[in-house]
C-alpha cells in the first residue's frame, strides 16, 4: 500500500490514511479476490504481507484463512495503529525492512503485496529476499500496482492530474510506473511469472464517491485549488482509466 506517505504522522492523520487504504482495497476487491482463488490462499500455512501499513489487507487475509499471517512494515506508527485495532491471534506484526526480511529460509508459503512495489527503492533486492524466504513452489503475488504513465483523465483539461500525481510520487521516492515492470522484476530473480492488468473505465456518473475521494486526496497533496474547483465544475462527462497491474511469481 502507499504507506510511505503515513510516516511520522499523528494519530488523526494515520486514521485518514487508514481510510485511504480501505478505499484502495475497495477499488481492487474484485481483482484481489480473483487472485486469492488463483493463489489458493486457503491451503497456505504461513502468509506474509510486505508493506502492510495499517493492516487492511493483512487483516483481510487473517479473516479469510486459517493461516498464520505476518504483516511487515518499517513504519512504526502504522504498525502500532494496526496492533491496536487487531484481535486475531494468528495475525502477527513485524517491524523491519523488506530488503532484509526477519524470517528464515524457505519458511513462507505465500508473500502478498498491495501497492507496495512502487515504494520499493531496490525491487531487485526485495525480490531476492522474497525468493529466499519462500518455500519451494511458494508464490510471490503483487495484487495491485499502478502505471501512471498510462493513466487517462477525461475531459482533456484534467490531464494535469496524471503529471501532478506522478511528480509527487517521484519526489517521495516512488516509481509511479512500476506496474508495467513487475514481470521483469520477478523473472529477474528466477521466479516463474504470470501477469495481467485491469484497465477499467470509471465514469463520474456511476461512481461519484470515488471521484470525490480522489479530489480530496489531490487537495491534501497540494494540487492547485483553483484547478481543482474548475475540474469539479466542468460540465463535460468525467471519466478516468487508471491501469492496475498484477503479477504472480512461483519459486521453482
Amino acid at each position: 500500500m502507499d504507506n510511505a506517505l503515513s510516516r511520522n504522522l499523528s494519530g488523526s492523520d494515520l486514521a485518514w490514511w487508514n481510510q485511504r487504504y480501505v478505499r484502495q482495497a475497495e477499488w481492487t476487491r474484485a481483482l484481489r479476490f480473483h487472485l486469492y482463488r488463483r493463489l489458493g490462499i486457503a491451503r497456505c500455512r504461513k502468509i506474509l504481507e510486505l508493506g502492510c501499513g495499517t493492516g487492511v489487507i493483512a487483516g483481510e487475509l487473517a479473516d479469510r484463512t486459517d493461516s498464520d499471517v505476518f504483516g511487515l512494515d518499517n513504519d512504526e506508527p502504522a504498525l502500532m495503529f494496526a496492533r491496536e485495532r487487531t484481535s486475531n491471534k494468528r495475525l502477527l506484526w513485524l517491524s523491519g525492512s523488506a530488503e532484509k526480511l526477519p524470517l528464515g529460509d524457505e519458511s513462507v508459503d505465500l508473500i502478498i503485496t498491495h501497492y507496495f512495489w512502487l515504494w520499493a527503492g531496490r525491487p531487485d533486492v526485495v525480490c531476492n529476499e522474497c525468493r529466499r524466504v519462500l518455500k519451494k513452489g511458494g508464490k510471490l503475488a503483487a495484487l495491485a500496482e499502478p502505471d501512471y504513465s498510462k493513466r487517462i483523465d477525461h475531459p482533456d483539461t484534467h490531464s494535469g492530474i496524471k503529471e501532478f500525481l506522478s511528480d509527487d510520487l517521484r519526489e517521495k521516492g516512488a516509481d509511479p510506473d512500476i506496474g508495467g515492470k513487475l514481470k521483469d522484476i520477478f523473472s529477474g530473480v528466477g521466479l516463474k511469472v504470470e501477469t495481467g492488468s485491469a484497465n477499467d473505465k470509471v465514469a463520474f456518473r456511476e461512481n461519484q464517491k470515488m471521484f470525490h475521494q480522489e479530489w480530496e486526496l489531490l487537495g491534501k497533496l497540494g494540487f492547485p485549488a483553483d484547478e481543482l474547483v474548475s475540474i469539479k465544475k466542468n460540465p463535460k462527462e468525467k471519466w478516468m482509466i487508471m491501469p492496475v497491474h498484477w503479477a504472480i511469481g512461483r519459486k521453482r
